[in-house]
């Protein structure tokens, strides 16, 4: 059943992961780049919304039918952007951005209903492991359907591989038997809780931090090697595909770094430290080389990649399982990120440019660092 569970993730990731690296420079080209920001924070709104009314949906809903739900939104929003003109297309294009800030709320019921505290840690890691897979061969193949069929191609793929998610879940969620009394946690209360808590609260700000990051980088570099390097979408996905690499060859070592030697709170200091230098490199690179922007690229994720598996693996040492209101509040640092993010973006291009926004950037990632340090280390 967990096989199904991780290929479930991987087909369902593959088919965010196509349009991740091309969605920003695509929304450009229709609106400009100023208002990119807005189609992502509005997404977020949506997403924070229904994660919000979640509790009370899974109360009248089994999540098998929640998740199916989701799934077919997902395609047929995907191919409607493909079909769609003008308004209407970014209609299509909101609700797209947020399912994916959604689907894992319920994806995790279904991870933790199949494994044991035993071997939870093991089946979370495998579960990323999955994801970051599709990520890492997601802009390669992005790339090759732009380049031969073009952008409405590609949202019809997209459409397709979410329909083919929705499939291969209907072989195994309809046989996981999951409570409609299981509680999903308050965002709220989690605030609530964490205030009191120093290095829970500390932690909660460095993944909203890491997730903040995300919001500009993945909006904003593909616009900016696009328009201002002119590369083709087709470089854009080598160019990313690379630079993802970090998530699938060193998150499992770090992880065993902390745990053996180093603790958590020097690998998310030294991370938000490496995220900081390479951003701030960013705006003083002028060579087109796409090696040039590959090496400094696959820096950044060499960091987000430290970050991202040390404030999970420290936020889990520090809270238990059934804290869930905790918890909820850790999951939702992506829709707040990307509605937060965004908005500060546009106001700052409103007034600068997209260097200004890379420097801006790795000062809030300098100021990460030195939060870190004031973390109590596990070991």
């Amino acid at each position: 059943m967990r096989r199904r569970t991780y290929l479930f993730v991987f087909v369902l990731t593959l088919g965010e992961a196509l349009l991740f690296s091309i969605n920003s420079p695509f929304i450009a080209g229709l609106i400009g780049e100023g208002l990119v920001g807005a189609v992502y924070s509005l997404a977020s709104i949506a997403a924070l919304v229904i994660l919000a009314l979640l509790p009370a949906i899974l109360s009248r809903s089994r999540p098998s039918s929640i998740l199916e739900s989701l799934m077919l939104i997902a395609a047929a929003t995907a191919i409607g952007t493909a079909l769609s003109p003008g308004v209407a297309l970014l209609g299509f294009l909101v609700i797209f951005l947020a399912v994916p800030q959604v689907t894992p709320a319920l994806v995790d019921l279904y991870i933790e209903k199949e494994s044991h505290n035993s071997d939870r840690g093991r089946a979370i890691g495998a579960e990323f492991t999955f994801m970051n897979m599709a990520f890492v061969i997601a802009p390669v193949i992005a790339g090759l359907v732009i380049a031969r069929s073009g952008f409405d191609t590609l949202y019809v793929v997209a459409g397709i591989i979410f329909l083919l998610a929705l499939a291969i879940s209907r072989s195994f969620t309809r046989k996981v038997n999951i409570s409609n009394t299981h509680r999903h946690g308050s965002f709220l209360i989690g605030i609530k809780h964490a205030w009191r808590r120093k290095d829970v609260r500390v932690v909660l700000i460095l993944a909203f931090l890491l997730q903040f990051f995300f919001s500009w980088m993945v909006i904003y570099t593909p616009i900016y090697l696009q328009f201002s390097f002119g590369f083709s979408f087709e470089t854009l996905g080598l160019i990313f595909s690379i630079m993802l690499l970090p998530y699938i060859l060193l998150e499992y070592p770090l992880g065993k770094l902390a745990d053996n030697s180093l603790g958590e709170k020097e690998l998310l200091t030294s991370g938000f430290a490496l995220m900081a230098l390479t951003v701030f490199a960013i705006p003083f690179i002028t060579s087109g080389s796409v090696w040039v922007w590959a090496v400094i690229l696959f820096g950044t994720r060499v960091g987000a990649a430290m970050v991202e598996g040390m404030s999970a693996t420290y936020f889990y040492k520090k809270v238990q399982v059934e804290e869930v209101d905790l918890i909820a509040l850790f999951r939702d640092q992506r829709p707040v990120a990307y509605l937060i993010g965004p908005i500060l973006a546009s106001l700052i291009l409103s007034r600068g440019s997209m260097p200004t926004l890379f420097i801006i950037l790795a000062v809030i990632m300098a100021m990460g660092a030195i939060l870190a340090t004031r973390l109590h280390d596990t070991r």
